[in-house]
């Protein structure tokens, strides 16, 4: 898990760089940044979501519940064993077509 997941599973809204994947693991979790942003854009992005308690609130529990339901070691787990399963269903499949083929 990252260290970004690791905040989300404490309900800590993150305040992160807009790169990479990012964006799709925060849903709505907190508040994504430019990667070059100047200090005062990061500044106001932990603003937003501190200076209001119900909003800080809300991001919090939203944190959590989308690290619960998506973003935890059972949910890597459950993604490994799935790709597994499929690597050795497609595996089989393509060896099951080349035997009946010859």
């Amino acid at each position: 898990m990252t260290v970004l997941g690791e905040a989300m599973a404490h309900g800590t809204p993150v305040v992160a760089a807009d790169v990479g994947g990012i964006g799709g693991m925060l849903k709505h979790s907190g508040c994504l940044v430019p990667l070059f942003a100047p200090p005062e854009e990061w500044a106001g992005a932990v603003r937003s979501i501190t200076a209001d308690r119900d909003t800080y609130e809300f991001l919090s529990d939203a944190c959590f519940d989308r690290c619960a339901a998506d973003i935890s070691w059972d949910r890597w787990a459950q993604a490994i064993v799935d790709m597994a399963w499929q690597v050795t269903a497609d595996r089989f499949e393509r060896d099951l077509k080349a035997a009946i083929c010859t």
